[in-house]
C-alpha cells in the first residue's frame, strides 16, 4: 500500500488519484478508463487540455512530461503508464 505524502494515511489502488495534480489526474483517469486497448495520444492530449487551447506540438511535449511525473507518483502503488505505437496503456506490476 502507498502512503499519502500529505496526511501519511495508507492509500489503496485508485485512492492515489486523490493526491495527483489536476493534469495528472485527467491523464490517469483517461488511460484507466480506456482499458486494455489503450488511448491514442491525440485523445489523451485533448483530455489533458480540456479547458486550454494549446498548439498541438506543445501538447505532446507537455503530455510526456506529465506522464513522467505521473509514473513517479504511481510507482508507489505498482502502476505505470506506458506508450506503444501512439497509444498509452495503464500497466500494473
Amino acid at each position: 500500500m502507498a502512503e499519502c505524502p500529505y496526511c501519511r494515511r495508507e492509500m489503496e489502488g485508485d485512492d492515489v488519484i486523490m493526491v495527483l495534480p489536476q493534469r495528472q489526474r485527467r491523464v490517469y483517469s483517461t488511460v484507466a478508463a480506456a482499458g486494455p486497448q489503450g488511448v491514442k495520444k491525440d485523445a489523451l492530449a485533448l483530455a489533458m487540455y480540456a479547458e486550454d487551447q494549446k498548439p498541438t506540438t506543445a501538447r505532446y511535449g507537455v503530455l510526456r512530461v506529465v506522464i513522467h511525473g505521473l509514473n513517479q507518483n504511481l510507482a508507489s502503488v505498482g502502476k505505470r503508464i506506458v506508450g506503444r505505437g501512439g497509444s498509452y496503456f495503464l500497466t500494473v506490476h
